[in-house]
């Protein structure tokens, strides 16, 4: 399972993409937004730049999967959500600058859930490997 280059490609474009653009959009809104509050505690994220990361995180995660799989299904729709949910709640909670350790890993786990868990539709299809 860890020759699957889905665990290595996917994490490392969302952390160098998602989170260079959320940083962006994060210090581009200023104190203008609300910083993240979950159950009285303020992290030092703003809503646009979390929003940001988790919808280049889908994306990347999106195009990658169906590139690596070669066809679109319920579950590359699941684990791409997942996978973008999962590494922005990690970018959220990660204190500065432990979110390049921590989203990553974050990332990897939930792709290596799916494999494990029977994910023969996040397996690359023959047609790829044909060319």
């Amino acid at each position: 399972m860890l020759n699957d280059a889905k665990l290595f490609i996917i994490p490392i474009l969302i952390l160098g993409v998602s989170d260079s653009l959320a940083g962006l959009t994060g210090i581009l809104s200023g104190k203008r937004v609300r910083n993240i509050i979950i159950y009285k505690m303020k992290f030092d994220k703003t809503n646009p730049g979390t929003s940001v990361f988790f919808f280049t995180a889908f994306i990347i995660s999106f195009f990658v999967m169906h590139w690596f799989v070669g066809n679109f299904n319920m579950e590359t729709l699941t684990a791409d959500i997942l996978v973008a949910f999962g590494a922005a709640l990690a970018e959220v909670f990660s204190p500065r600058g432990l979110d390049n350790f921590t989203v990553p890993l974050t990332i990897m786990l939930i792709l290596s859930l799916f494999l494990g868990l029977g994910g023969r539709h996040l397996s690359p299809s023959s047609a790829l490997y044909s060319i």
